[in-house]
């Protein structure tokens, strides 16, 4: 008989100090979509690969009677299943969203790749998960710290106060 070893990950999350670092680092070791992605990541708590594949079509406006216009996403998520949920963004996440659409206004991803060979005669494509990993594990060395786009997620559910072990509200 097979015995299967489970063996725990453990994600470093970063103090509230590494986390204020972070996008300076990556906007200065990288660039300043990578820093986006990370502030954007930290206001939303969604899956890196949610927000890679994140269209600026999925982003509409919602306003209720009295209340002022709000913009939302709609998330496709594929753990486990495909699922479809509108998420209401944050002021600061709204920003980021405005601040990429004024810079690359013909874009068809909110974090797409614009540093590929021959970028002008391909179709448009996300920035890789690879590239993320990189420069977050890269700041991390600069941090002394473990840092992965996982550490990213688990530091936003925590901010909002979500258990990630049990993922419940605590």
């Amino acid at each position: 008989m097979n015995k299967r070893i489970v063996k725990e990950i453990r994600i470093e999350t970063p103090t509230s100090q590494q986390a204020k670092k972070i996008p300076i680092l990556l906007k200065k070791h990288f660039s300043e979509q990578l820093a986006d992605f990370w502030k954007f990541g930290l206001e939303t708590g969604f899956r890196t690969e949610e927000i890679l594949n994140l269209k600026f079509s999925q982003f509409f406006y919602e306003q209720s009677y009295g209340e002022p216009r709000r913009l939302f996403c709609e998330i496709e998520s594929r753990r486990g299943h495909i699922s479809i949920y509108d998420r209401k963004l944050s002021s600061s996440a709204e920003e980021i969203f405005h601040k990429i659409k004024h810079k690359h206004p013909k874009s068809e991803f909110l974090f797409q790749s614009y540093r590929s060979r021959n970028v002008s005669n391909k179709e448009p494509k996300p920035l890789s998960r690879q590239a993320i990993s990189r420069a977050f594990k890269e700041v991390g060395e600069i941090l002394g710290i473990k840092l992965t786009p996982a550490a990213m997620r688990q530091l936003a559910l925590k901010r909002i106060g979500v258990d990630v072990k049990t993922n419940t509200v605590g």
